[in-house]
């Protein structure tokens, strides 16, 4: 199946350029869809002690096994 991998920038200081990155290896529908509700709910916060959700992206990756 398709692997994918979850890249969320968590925290960005704009003026000191540092982020979090949160990724996640995601190998069935289930997960992908759990990791989706999860970006989701995220991108709802907006409180002064929690980082906001500032991006995401879910690639496609192809694995091959040699």
């Amino acid at each position: 199946g398709n692997v994918y991998y979850l890249t969320q920038n968590l925290f960005a200081a704009v003026d000191a350029g540092l982020f979090a990155v949160k990724k996640v290896v995601i190998q069935t529908e289930e997960q992908l869809e759990l990791v989706k509700q999860e970006i989701h709910v995220m991108s709802l916060f907006n409180h002064p002690n929690l980082l906001p959700l500032v991006d995401h992206a879910i690639i496609s990756v192809k694995v091959s096994m040699v």
